[in-house]
């Protein structure tokens, strides 16, 4: 993951993609989509706070793999590959319904 791939083989812009790339911009990159949140650093219970999740696509210009990534942009974020996030919704769901 992560490899990158011949010029040729690298298509020049994905559908998602919102960036210009005519300034210095190394990635392509979507629209983020916002989700309400209260969360908490791990193992802290009493530091649970009020926050925005920001949901975004992005790849390197060079790179063949995409990513999500999904944080509030200062205290927690996280990077997995789309296929990663297509085999956590299955697994998102069964924990949410073993939570209800």
């Amino acid at each position: 993951m992560g490899e990158e791939a011949p010029a040729e083989q690298i298509p020049l812009c994905p559908k998602w993609c919102v960036s210009h790339h005519d300034d210095e911009s190394d990635e392509h990159q979507s629209l983020g989509r916002e989700l309400a949140a209260h969360a908490r650093p791990l193992n802290q219970a009493n530091d649970a706070y009020e926050t925005s999740l920001v949901f975004t696509i992005h790849r390197n210009l060079t790179d063949t793999t995409a990513w999500i990534y999904i944080g509030d942009g200062c205290r927690q974020g996280l990077d997995i590959s789309v296929e990663s996030a297509v085999g956590a919704i299955d697994i998102l769901e069964a924990v949410l319904r073993e939570a209800q």
